[in-house]
């Protein structure tokens, strides 16, 4: 499903030798008790919808905030980009744990706020072995470098540093860099996105050193939106065909979005179509991009985690 980067293997290898501490030793901030079965617990930064809600929210908000449009009818779903990436990370043996962001102009320090947050709570003794962070700030990286080297990423974040002097969308880019380093450095398995600006683009939330960067492992010959640079450490699915099926226990059926056959999300949330004329709509979406790849990577290599575990 992905595959190290030749540029990066020191970081796939720091990677494996985390995900091998908490096998052995448990998490750093592991309370005395843990929920039943729940091996790992991600804290996933994103911005997230209502399940309650399916019905309320506004179409003009939902287009606004990138809502996604499941069954292919033209009406946005209450779903929205957290919601996916939990999905896609989530697995039997770990908990997600969101930690909701807003849409607008504040969202960088919501973030922020957040990232804060899951360091207190781990402190406090809450127990969050892993981040998956899909956000992007990202630029030219000609305005960086001429080429990108992993070993420089002191230099470039002191680059996003000098530009958060003269403006404040930068100056949060640079503590939330700050802020994810930090998470590193303290045992917390953290994961972003290459980024979905094209290869002349480079997200600068990957110049947190220890940080795993994860890009897409499907070809993009015109160049048109995969990000791909010296610093990503490992490559992932990022496109996934959405697919109406049967529910195995009842009749029935959902969507699966990540092509294991199963449902992921039922017709009551997933399809506008179904709740107004009360007939399953088959769809043919496709979901693309490195908030996809990012957390299928960290459910491969937390899966290692847990039958080593077995074992």
């Amino acid at each position: 499903m992905f595959r190290p980067a030749p540029a990066s293997v020191a970081s796939l290898l720091r990677l494996v030798l985390s995900i091998l501490f908490l096998v052995v030793s448990g998490p750093r901030s592991a309370p005395a008790t843990s929920p039943e079965g729940i091996r790992y617990r991600i804290a996933v930064i994103d911005v997230f919808g209502d399940p309650a809600g399916a019905d309320d929210a506004s179409q003009s908000r939902l287009v606004a905030a990138g809502a996604t449009d499941l069954d292919g009818d033209g009406v946005r779903e209450n779903i929205f980009h957290g919601d996916l990436v939990r999905l896609y990370v989530g697995a039997p043996g770990t908990e997600t744990v969101p930690f909701g962001v807003s849409d607008g102009p504040d969202a960088k320090r919501d973030i922020l706020t957040r990232l804060g947050e899951i360091r207190a709570r781990r402190r406090d003794g809450e127990r969050l072995d892993a981040v998956v962070f899909c956000w992007e700030s990202s630029t030219l990286i000609s305005a960086i470098a001429d080429t990108l080297d992993p070993a420089d990423r002191e230099l470039y974040q002191a680059i996003v540093q000098g530009w958060g002097r003269t403006d404040t969308g930068w100056r949060l880019t640079a503590a939330i860099i700050g802020e994810l380093e930090a998470l590193a450095a303290d045992g917390v398995i953290v994961v972003t996105i290459a980024g979905n600006s094209g290869p002349r683009w480079v997200n600068t939330y990957t110049f947190a050193r220890g940080v795993i960067v994860v890009g897409a492992a499907e070809p993009d010959a015109d160049g048109e939106w995969a990000t791909r640079n010296p610093l990503i450490d490992t490559w992932a699915q990022s496109r996934y065909a959405v697919r109406l099926v049967e529910l195995p226990d009842r009749p029935g059926y959902g969507y699966d979005i990540n092509e294991d056959g199963t449902v992921d999300i039922d017709l009551r949330r997933g399809s506008s179509w179904f709740r107004r004329f009360g007939s399953p709509r088959d769809t043919r979406r496709v979901l693309q991009g490195t908030s996809f790849a990012a957390p299928t990577a960290l459910r491969g290599l937390l899966a290692r985690g847990l039958a080593a575990d077995a074992d």
